[in-house]
């Protein structure tokens, strides 16, 4: 499979990538989002306890969590657009494992169960 960049570059030029290639690169971009998001939740979570507490011990846990945050986050952004989604997304990241295909089939059980239960409410 192609790189991220070489799908996202022919997408741009007009040029439409493949079902396949559209599909991995969106499941790609979905966790890139998720980690970008838990990291800046670990900012605003370290950012509120010093806005609490604006001691020397809460400022340097901010000014840690930024650093380490912020290192190396241009490389690490270069280095996921050079990577092609299989790759990047492994096993765990793909839906069609049968260990994936389980936990996805336990979810929509529990869920279905969750839904008649309160459907079995409203009635009552």
């Amino acid at each position: 499979m192609r790189r991220l960049v070489d799908i996202l570059v022919d997408a741009s030029d007009g040029k439409i990538p493949s079902h396949e290639e559209c599909y991995w690169a969106l499941l790609m971009l979905k966790s890139v989002n998720h980690f970008q998001k838990r990291d800046l939740e670990g900012i605003e979570e370290r950012y509120l306890k010093f806005k609490e507490d604006p001691s020397d011990k809460n400022l340097k846990l901010l000014s840690t969590t930024l650093g380490m945050r912020l290192a190396g986050l241009g490389e690490k952004a270069h280095r996921t657009m050079r990577t092609d989604p299989l790759t990047y997304l492994g096993d765990s990241g793909n839906p069609f494992t049968e260990e994936n295909k389980a936990w996805s089939d336990m979810g929509d059980k529990i869920l279905s169960k969750a839904l008649k239960k309160i459907d079995e409410k409203k009635d009552h």
